[in-house]
């Protein structure tokens, strides 16, 4: 579907445009690479890119190698890479994780993981940018079993040892078919998302746009942080139909949208919030 979509996946920080037809072929030649370096068939591959057009081409080109991803997370601001590795010391070890593919804040947090276990392999994100023409080794596979493991997905809200859920190809295939067609998306849907893609509504909601195809604007959720309401003319401009985020996220709107000084018809083209939350049982 991605080959013969004129769709995008924007990343307004960096004025970058990602068309749908170049994630297959920039997957396939990063597969090259993930080969070279020894990811083989069943290893779980930790994703320590923050929100950016490198994580696309790294994510699919897993399953093109028989590799599992596994997206891990970071913080919207790196203030301490020594902490945050310490934090994902724990998911690498349960994950069984040994290679790591990085980009931008990633590759701090990276390096020292490493330190802590030298056996880990770092591979540079950059790399899915290589020429499309690279072909793959005879290992790459053409098309994905789907009870093969796909995913492992570690829970944003774990307060005792991690503990991955693991999704197969067809299951998470199941899950993003369910809500296009539940939601009744279409071609002409624009989605603004600031969910971080480590965590499984930003990674699903992106798959959601990537299975219509509709055009989806991927916003870095420090900037979401720093400046709320800056997601609500961004989203008039682009004429936004569908918007995700958690609970916190719809009030911090609330509470910007005052200052945006916006029209009574400016958000008229939103049509559905999606709203990444568990249902608080005080309001039933």
């Amino acid at each position: 579907m991605l080959t013969r979509s004129d769709r995008r996946v924007v990343f307004p920080e960096v004025l970058v445009e990602l068309s749908h037809r170049d994630v297959a072929p920039r997957a396939h030649a990063f597969a090259s690479e993930l080969c070279s370096v020894g990811v083989s068939d069943g290893d779980v591959v930790g994703i320590l890119i923050p929100t950016g057009p490198e994580f696309l081409p790294a994510f699919f080109a897993l399953p093109v190698v028989g590799a599992v991803a596994s997206a891990l997370p970071l913080p919207p601001v790196l203030l301490d890479p020594v902490a945050t590795a310490r934090q994902l010391e724990p998911i690498v070890k349960a994950g069984r994780i040994r290679q790591l593919i990085v980009a931008g804040i990633g590759e701090a947090v990276a390096v020292e993981l490493k330190a802590a276990d030298r056996g880990l392999v770092i591979i540079d994100a950059s790399k899915a940018h290589l020429p499309t023409s690279v072909q793959l080794p005879i290992t790459g596979r053409a098309q994905c079993d789907p009870a093969s493991p796909a995913i492992v997905q570690f829970s944003s809200g774990s307060t005792a040892r991690p503990k991955g859920v693991l999704l197969s190809h067809g299951a998470a295939l199941a899950g993003v078919t369910a809500v296009v067609e539940h939601l009744r998306f279409t071609s002409a849907d624009v989605v603004v998302q600031r969910v971080p893609l480590f965590h499984d509504m930003g990674l699903i909601g992106l798959m959601i746009t990537l299975a219509t195809p509709c055009d989806a604007h991927v916003m870095r959720p420090s900037t979401f942080i720093r400046k709320p309401g800056h997601l609500l003319t961004y989203a008039v401009d682009v004429q936004a139909s569908v918007v995700t985020g958690p609970n916190f996220s719809y009030d911090n709107l609330i509470s910007a949208a005052a200052a945006c000084h916006l029209g009574p018809s400016a958000l008229s083209h939103w049509r559905i919030a999606l709203n990444g939350a568990e249902s608080d049982a005080r309001r039933r």
